[in-house]
């Protein structure tokens, strides 16, 4: 028995259940999607252009900054600006460093195997990188508006700066749980409409 339709629209509330009535028919149903159809799409992911830019270009541009991060933390005279002494001190320049390389290598990775399509891995996978951890990219900007903070501050008063460890440490505590915390759990959602919805919600918090 063969089974043909014109249309299908899948959309971000779709529960699985159109899935669900295919499979119900049996093991042997082959589903194709058949001219005529609009293939800008697939013509565009699939396209050189696509390849060279965000699966070559993008990656090695995140690549380059995790190691310039990482030279900033462990060899600062080696980094393109030079000059500044190592240090052990856990310093805001060297917490926004720490976190920014692995979250630029990972996202790296997850761009050269095709984030953004035509995907390598499982969406289990991509899924993980659907913001590209825009929760810890938030907190480091947290950090700098702190450090930025305090060093007008000194500047006013004439004070030394304050470490924002010290000072801040319930704020940065704060932040770190409602931005990388609650963007790492809704990055193991699954896919679907449910956590669309509370990436959305988790937006309009972020940017408000």
């Amino acid at each position: 028995c063969k089974y043909r339709m014109n249309v299908v629209e899948i959309t971000d509330r779709d529960d699985g259940s159109i899935g669900d009535h295919f499979l119900a028919l049996g093991p042997d149903v082959l589903l194709a999607i058949e001219p005529p159809h609009d293939g800008s799409f697939e013509a565009l992911f699939s396209s050189v252009q696509w390849l060279i830019v965000l699966r070559v270009l993008m990656p090695l541009f995140s690549a380059w900054s995790a190691g310039v991060a990482a030279l900033e933390i462990f060899f600062p005279p080696l980094a393109p600006h030079g000059g500044r002494p190592a240090t052990r001190k856990l310093s805001a320049r060297v917490l926004i460093f720490a976190i920014e390389a692995p979250c630029l290598l990972l996202v790296a990775i997850a761009l050269a195997l095709g984030q953004f399509g035509p995907t390598v891995l499982s969406m289990r996978f991509h899924g993980l990188f659907m913001n590209e951890l825009m929760g810890l990219s938030l907190f480091t900007t947290v950090v700098l508006g702190l450090h930025l903070h305090e060093i007008q501050r000194s500047l006013n008063t004439g004070e030394n700066t304050r470490h924002i460890l010290a000072v801040h440490r319930v704020l940065l505590a704060v932040m770190f749980v409602f931005f990388p915390v609650l963007d790492s759990i809704l990055a193991w959602v699954p896919i679907g409409a449910y956590k669309i919805f509370l990436w959305e919600t988790l937006m309009i918090f972020y940017f408000v």
